[in-house]
Parts: C-alpha cells; sequence; structure tokens
C-alpha cells in the first residue's frame, strides 16, 4: 500500500510540473508546482503513516501470541459453569464468579 502511495506522490509531482509548464505563464507554473507538492506531501505521510500502522500491527499480532502462549501455560482451570479458562491461583471463575 504504502510504495502504490509513493507512486502516487511522485507520479502527482510529474503531473504538476508538466501542467505548470503547460500553463504557459509563470503564475500557473507556480499554483501548479505548489499545487503539486502539497497533494504529493499528503500522499507521501499517508505513505508513512501505513509503513508505521503495519509495523504496529505485526508487533501487536507478536504480543497477542506470545499472551496466549503465557495465557495456554497458566490457564490450569476450568469453570464448570460457564467453561471458561482461568488460572489456578485464582479462587473464582473472572468470568462468572463462580467458585468451587
Amino acid at each position: 500500500m504504502s510504495t502504490l502511495l509513493n507512486v502516487c506522490g511522485t507520479f502527482v509531482i510529474v503531473i504538476g510540473f508538466i501542467s505548470g509548464i503547460i500553463s504557459g505563464s509563470f503564475l500557473g507554473f507556480i499554483f501548479g508546482v505548489i499545487g503539486s507538492v502539497v497533494s504529493s506531501i499528503l500522499f507521501f505521510a499517508l505513505a508513512k503513516i501505513s509503513d508505521v500502522q503495519e509495523t504496529i500491527l505485526f508487533q501487536l499480532q507478536t504480543n497477542n501470541h506470545s499472551s496466549e502462549q503465557l495465557y495456554k501455560k497458566e490457564a490450569n482451570k476450568v469453570c464448570v459453569n460457564c467453561d471458561y479458562r482461568f488460572n489456578s491461583t485464582m479462587s473464582s471463575c473472572p468470568n462468572c464468579g463462580y467458585r468451587r
């Protein structure tokens, strides 16, 4: 996704320069270049945000996998009332409150 956004940002800059040159006036060139630069900055920022979100998502999935493994090691009791797995050090079910 970020590669596509970077390509779009580059494409917008090129189109802005071309449209500025085609306009035939200095003011048209300036407006074309400024508009394309602002638009491309938005595309590049979205690409960076997408990269950061992918990194965060990967880290969250890794942490989730680690906590699931930890949870499986600690989950020794199964509640007879609601079939919820919980740590054997707890005296009651954290899901429904049932005590043995």
